[in-house]
């Protein structure tokens, strides 16, 4: 699970630097299936579908869930 983790938040931070000058989201949240939660500064979240994602965040996943987001250069990405 810390390796799921470390991917999405590496693709966040690389997606984050594209050329979207000035836009504070890297992506939003297509599906939700189970638990899933964005850790956000010092705050625990609830990923619900339609969040949008910083590039700071860091995605996890329970043990059966899934979660597809959608980067804003529109690259699908899943997990779980």
């Amino acid at each position: 699970m810390l390796m799921r983790v470390f991917i999405v938040t590496l693709l966040l931070a690389l997606f984050a630097g594209s050329s979207f000058a000035g836009e504070l989201s890297a992506g939003c949240v297509k599906t939700v299936q189970g638990e899933a939660f964005v850790k956000r500064s010092d705050t625990v979240l609830l990923l619900e579908t339609g969040m949008k994602l910083l590039p700071e965040d860091l995605l996890v996943t329970g043990q059966d869930a899934s979660l597809g987001i959608v980067l804003r250069d529109n690259t699908i990405f899943s997990m779980g």
